[in-house]
């Protein structure tokens, strides 16, 4: 299958943690429907690509993002590949564990290790709070003050794909229109 690249391309790492859904985020942003039982760890970096339609501006023309979703390990062993993953990246999803304290404290290590390298913006980042099917529900709100001021400015997304798919797709969205805007004005 031939894919036609969107109107603007853009590079997303989603970072954080071993086990706490990556995977299954970026596969339900690219809409693939690969599940498998249990805990299978991502190898170094996985990468998907996928077209998405957004409106950079309220009553603005859909455009075409074409999107490389870079799936990146929790593991640390894969640490001395981090610099050539993060080379042309436009934008950053953080992703934790709110029914998890070392995920939640882990945030600080992966922004430092990134986003801070990389002078993004922290309009071109999203903390993605993964809520799992199997755990307690958590109000994420409750974990903004615990987290450093670098990353209070950072938009704070709790994550259900089971209760809220599109509210999923919505703060995905807003953070590729965010990402197009940057690129446009630099």
């Amino acid at each position: 299958m031939a894919f036609n690249k969107g109107d603007v391309s853009v590079k997303i790492l989603v970072v954080g943690a071993t086990d706490v859904g990556k995977s299954t985020l970026c596969n339900f942003l690219a809409s693939m429907n690969r599940s498998t039982p249990g805990y299978n760890p991502t190898l170094g970096v996985r990468i998907l690509e996928f077209d998405r339609d957004v409106a950079p501006q309220a009553k603005g023309a859909m455009i075409s993002v074409w999107v490389e979703l870079w799936d990146c390990s929790g593991d640390k062993k894969y640490e001395y590949g981090w610099p050539a993953l993060m080379h042309g990246t436009d934008g950053i999803i953080f992703v934790f564990n709110p029914n998890n304290a070392a995920s939640e404290r882990e945030l600080e290590h992966w922004h430092t290790r990134f986003a801070a390298p990389l002078k993004l913006l922290d309009s071109q980042c999203s903390i993605f709070a993964n809520q799992r099917p199997d755990s307690e529900t958590v109000d994420v709100k409750a974990t903004r003050p615990r987290l450093s001021k670098a990353l209070q400015r950072i938009p704070l997304v709790p994550l259900s794909l089971q209760d809220n798919p599109n509210g999923v797709h919505e703060a995905f969205d807003s953070l590729l229109v965010n990402i197009v805007s940057s690129k446009t004005r630099s």
